[in-house]
């Protein structure tokens, strides 16, 4: 189960549970595929008017995967490893079927949350008297990207 008691907006205590839902989550736990169903209960602030809800533990946004598979999928893309072959990866290490579009997913909710501290990389880069670097390109969803190596 999952749960907040104050509000994550106004910081104010939230009111007793106004109900649940459940929400399932998969991810690699000791070296292990694991399926994880979430009691996710929602609570009401007075104060701010919203309804609020906790997220399961190590999970993107709305995402069904969590941190560990996604940032291990990430990682071998960072390698150049196709899509394909990440998809045969799983499956020899963890007998888990997925799809390319799932591993597809998992790289651009990945790379959305690394933007913000990429651009304040970037940012930071600019006021220094000297930088070592080496880029260096690939395709992402049919676009020629970009990646500078410091």
């Amino acid at each position: 189960m999952t749960d907040l008691t104050f509000c994550p907006t106004c910081g104010s205590a939230l009111s007793n549970p106004t109900g649940s839902y459940t929400r399932k989550t998969e991810d690699v736990t000791d070296g292990r595929w694991t399926r994880t169903e979430w009691t996710i209960m929602r609570r009401y602030c007075k104060s701010c008017c919203k309804q609020h809800s906790a997220r399961p533990l190590d999970v993107l946004s709305e995402g069904l995967f969590g941190t560990t598979i996604m940032s291990q999928v990430f990682i071998m893309r960072s390698l150049a490893i196709p899509y394909e072959k990440i998809q045969t990866l799983i499956h020899m290490m963890f007998g888990k079927s997925i799809t390319v579009s799932a591993i597809m997913n998992m790289c651009n909710t990945a790379a959305d949350k690394c933007e913000p501290l990429y651009n304040e990389l970037a940012e930071a880069i600019k006021h220094t008297d000297l930088v070592f670097g080496d880029d260096g390109g690939w395709f992402l969803n049919e676009k020629h990207w970009w990646v500078w190596r410091l």
